[in-house]
Order: C-alpha cells, then sequence, then structure tokens
C-alpha cells in the first residue's frame, strides 16, 4: 500500500509538472509569434484596407499594434486557462491527498484492532503496517514538518503501547529456555513455549525495525564519534512499565524511556547504541543484565533502578551524565575498563555483590556519597578526574584501590571500612580528605603519592596504624608514601595527621627539604612537586626518609 501512494503521488506531480510545461511553451510560442508577426506582416497588407489617406508608416504601425494587442489578448485567455486549470489541479491533488490520509487512518484503526489478534502472522503484518504508516506520513510534503511528526507519533505510541502490553506467558514460561521439569508445569508447555518465543520475535522486530530508522553513530577512536539523524529522531518511545524478556543487543536505540520497565531473562544490550536521552528510572532487571561495550551519547539515568542479579557495563562509555543514583546492585557489577565523560553520580546506590571499578575513567566529577559497599570492591587503576566524593560511603568487604589516580578533591569524609583498605601506589593530585573517616582493620598507603594537602584530621585507626612503608627484604624494595614540600604559603606542613582522640595514633617524625622542616608519617618521605622527571617518572628532588 505505501509503494501505491508514493506512485500515485508522483503521478499527480507528474501530470501537474506536464501541464506546466506545456503552458510556458505556449507563452514562448505566443509571444514570439506575435512578435515576428508585428514586423514582418504590415508590409504585405494592400493599402485598400485603409483607404489612400493612410500613410505607409502609419498603416504599419496600426497593423503591428492590432497583431501585437492580439497576442497580448491571447496570452491573457492562455493565463486565465492555466489559473483555472491550476485552481482545478489543486482542488484535485487536495481531495486526493485528503482521501489518501483518509484511507491511512483507516488502515491505522484497522492495524490497531489486529495488534490483539490470536495469529503471530496477522500481529506482525499489522506492525509492518503501522510501521509503513508512519514512513507514509514522514514523506507526505503536503503537511508541515511539525504536522508530519504529531501524525507518526500517534502511531509511535500505539506501537509502543503493544511493547507495553502484557503477555501471560511472560511469566509462566520465564524458563523456558532452559530444563525444565514439564511434568510439574501447568498447562501446554509446548504450546505456551511456541507462543512465548513467537512474541519474542514479534517484539524484537519492533525494536529492530525501530533501530533501522533511529540516529547511527560514526565512532571514531575515542568511542564516540558523529550523529547521522535517522528518519525516526524527531520521535521519542515510551515503554514505561514495559516487560522486556527479549535481547536488544547491537540495536540504535533513542529518546527511549524505559522506566518501571521490568526485564525478565538475560537483558542483554551488548553493543548497544544509545542515543539521545535514555531513562531506566525505578526499572527492575530480574536476571543479569549486559551492556558490556555499549555507548550512550546522552543523558542516561538508572536512578532507583534495581539489579538483582549480576550487572557488567565491561568497556562501556558514558558521553553525557550518568545517575546511578539510589540504584541496588544485588547481584556482581562490573563497570571495569568503561568511560565515563562526563558528570556521574552514584549517591546512595546500594552494592551488595562484588564491585569491580577496574580501569575506569571518570572523565570529570563524579559522587559515591552514603553509597554501600558490601563485599569487595576493586578501583584498581581508576582515573577520577574531576573532584571525587567518597562522603560517608560504607565499605564492608577489602576495598582496593591501588594505583587509582586523582586529579583533583579525593573525599574521603565521614567514610568507614569495616575490612582492609588498599591505597598502595596511588596518586592524590589534590586534597586528600580522610577527615572522620574510620579505618577499623588495616589500610595501607605504601607507595602512595600526595601532591596537595593531605588531611586525616579526627579519622580513626582502630585495628593498627595505617601502613605508609612496605619494605621487601628479599627483593631489596621498599616502597615509601611521599609527600610533597608544599610552600609555606600554601601550607607549613605536608598534611594534618591529628587524629581522633580515641584512634590509634599515625607514628610522626620530621623529615627536611629546602631548608623546612615537616612532621610526616616514620619512614615517609618529602618531594619537590617542581623536580619531577618525565623520562624517569620519578621526583628528583626527595628528603631522607623522616625519622632518619
Amino acid at each position: 500500500m505505501t509503494r501505491k501512494h508514493r506512485s500515485s503521488k508522483h503521478s499527480q506531480g507528474d501530470i501537474s509538472r506536464k501541464f506546466e510545461g506545456r503552458f510556458y511553451r505556449n507563452l514562448i510560442i505566443i509571444a514570439v509569434v506575435g512578435t515576428f508577426l508585428s514586423f514582418f506582416i504590415p508590409q504585405f497588407i494592400p493599402p485598400i484596407f485603409f483607404g489612400p489617406q493612410v500613410e505607409g508608416p502609419v498603416r504599419a504601425a496600426v497593423i503591428s499594434q492590432l497583431i501585437l494587442l492580439s497576442s497580448v489578448f491571447l496570452l491573457m485567455l492562455l493565463t486565465i486557462g492555466e489559473n483555472r486549470q491550476k485552481y482545478i489541479r489543486k482542488q484535485n491533488i487536495e481531495d486526493y491527498m485528503r482521501l489518501v490520509r483518509a484511507e491511512r487512518r483507516i488502515r491505522h484503526t484497522e492495524a490497531v484492532k489486529q495488534l490483539s489478534d490470536k495469529s503471530q502472522s496477522i500481529r506482525l503484518a499489522s506492525i509492518y503496517t503501522l510501521i509503513n504508516l508512519v514512513d507514509e506520513w514522514l514523506i507526505d510534503d503536503n503537511l508541515s514538518a511539525e504536522e508530519q511528526t504529531q501524525e507518526g507519533q500517534t502511531i509511535i505510541n500505539d506501537i509502543c503501547a503493544y511493547i507495553c502490553s502484557p503477555f501471560s506467558q511472560t511469566f509462566e514460561v520465564e524458563g523456558c529456555e532452559a530444563d525444565v521439569d514439564t511434568s510439574a508445569y501447568a498447562g501446554d508447555f509446548i504450546t505456551d513455549q511456541a507462543l512465548f518465543r513467537n512474541e519474542q520475535e514479534i517484539r524484537r522486530t519492533i525494536f529492530a525495525e525501530i533501530s533501522k530508522r533511529s540516529s547511527t553513530l560514526l565512532k571514531d577512536g575515542s568511542g564516540e564519534g558523529s550523529v547521522i539523524p535517522g528518519a525516526w529522531s524527531r520521535f521519542t518511545f515510551d515503554f514505561k512499565r514495559a516487560a522486556i524478556f527479549y535481547p536488544l543487543d547491537g540495536l540504535n536505540i533513542e529518546n527511549t524511556v524505559f522506566s518501571a520497565a521490568k526485564f525478565y531473562d538475560e537483558a542483554v544490550f551488548h553493543r548497544t547504541t544509545f542515543i539521545g536521552n535514555i531513562d531506566f528510572n525505578h526499572a527492575t532487571f530480574e536476571d543479569t543484565a549486559v551492556f558490556d561495550y555499549a555507548t550512550f551519547t546522552g543523558d542516561v539515568n538508572f536512578s532507583t533502578a534495581v539489579f538483582k542479579r549480576a550487572a557488567r557495563f565491561r568497556n562501556t562509555i558514558f558521553v553525557e551524565s550518568s545517575d546511578f543514583s539510589g540504584a541496588r546492585f544485588n547481584g556482581d557489577v562490573f563497570f571495569s575498563w568503561g568511560t565515563f565523560k562526563a558528570k556521574t553520580d552514584f549517591r546512595d546506590t546500594y552494592f551488595s555483590g562484588h564491585a569491580e571499578f577496574h580501569g575506569v575513567a571518570f572523565i570529570t566529577d563524579v559522587g559515591f556519597s552514603r553509597a554501600s559497599f558490601i563485599k569487595r570492591t576493586s578501583f584498581f587503576r581508576t582515573y577520577f578526574g574531576g573532584n571525587t566524593s567518597f562522603f560517608k560511603v560504607v565499605f564492608t568487604g577489602d576495598t582496593d584501590f591501588l594505583e587509582a589516580t586523582f586529579k583533583k578533591q579525593a573525599g574521603f569524609n565521614n567514610a568507614s571500612f569495616w575490612r582492609g583498605a588498599n591505597f598502595s601506589r596511588t596518586r592524590f593530585e589534590g586534597l586528600a580528605g580522610f577527615r572522620h573517616t574510620t579505618f577499623k582493620e588495616s589500610v595501607a598507603f605504601t607507595g602512595a603519592t600526595f601532591i596537595k594537602n593531605t588531611d586525616f584530621c579526627n579519622a580513626s585507626f582502630i585495628g593498627q596504624p595505617p601502613i605508609f612503608v612496605d619494605e621487601n627484604k628479599e627483593a631489596g624494595m621498599i616502597r615509601r608514601a611521599q609527600f610533597a614540600a608544599l610552600p609555606l604559603s600554601d601550607s607549613q606542613e605536608a598534611g594534618n595527621f591529628k587524629v581522633n582522640r580515641t584512634s590509634i595514633p599515625i607514628p610522626l617524625d620530621t623529615a627536611e627539604l629546602n631548608s623546612i622542616i615537616y612532621h610526616i608519617p616514620v619512614g615517609t618521605v618529602l618531594f619537590d612537586p617542581d623536580s619531577w622527571d618525565e623520562q624517569n617518572k620519578e621526583y628528583t628532588r626527595v628528603s631522607a626518609p623522616a625519622g632518619r
């Protein structure tokens, strides 16, 4: 039906252009012939038609004017006739387009009715009818862009409503892909399984067709790139409270709302490209959620989302802001080697399983305030490019910040570490704040570098004092924490080590650099921040260890 309407529309345009071409051709012919006749005909008109009293030049001028007036009269008649024909053709086209649009709406209504048909083939055919209708509205040049969008969005809303509609076998055949005891199944398992898979196919097809018409991302070496708008880029897709029980990997998903949606079986978004703003607010993932190698080009909202099992965001790129505030990760979560290019929010997030942020790059500010990490947590070689907040965060498992880099302020104020914490070879390039922080077991800062002020004011070390020096006698290697010898205008000390009065104290001693004496932990050293050797990756002006 789409091809028919498009060809009919083009034929109407061809007819209109044909008539216009004929009109202009006749205009030119009349003008040229009239001009020609006005110059050459007068000399062939006998004088008897005017009488002897009319002289030859006057006679020629009169005849020329008569011919020109006749030509003008013919041109006027031709123009009047053409305008009338244009009006008739316009009315015919408008009448035709009204019929076409009325017929589209009839097809729309019929297709929506067929979405509830028991036959899979009829439901699928109706889906394609609706999709084609959207395409037809978008190529209707007799409508404004706003009108095209309005008509198309109406149909898009019906397609989205189908995705959000309940499917009875969704809950009964959740484990249809696994080995199940069919004898205990209440109903016809084979039939229900077939219905389930058929419905998966139909609903996945909808997303695939949307993907074909959505924007595409031409990636560059950084994983970003340029967004090429698609035919349906102007629409919004609302799948609020939908039940999703099929994979959506490798697709382009644009301007989409999944808030309060439930994802059954594995929620697979592997290598999916999310364009525009994406909303997973309050969504529930009943099984493993897979977002490995996905790309989010716009703002993404996972606030208060619930991940009941593992969640994987490995090598995922977040180009704009990402919000995980209040989310609950009930299984292991992996953000390894991901990239967050804009502001990131993990406030009040609950991690009940292992949390891995290996090699993640937070380019700008990130906040984990009041988050809870229940099991082992790793920020191994994680890069924090902006201000970072772990205010009031609770780490109940072993925590690893080994070789992490904090380019700006790192705030761990009021945080609690219930098990071992490892900050070995961590680099703090901004303020390292540990005010009122509690370490119930061991904490290591061996080989760590503190370039700005360090603040352990009112920190509490319950089990043992912090470890700032690691000496491996067998390997002949000693790793010492090092503190910048800051100018007197900034601070008279390398840090504030006045811990809570009930805490195990940090053993301090003096070290001297640039003729200034500082109090720093025993065995650690001072360094001049202006003495960095880029080739050897070390500071060249370093004090003797404190206490030596």
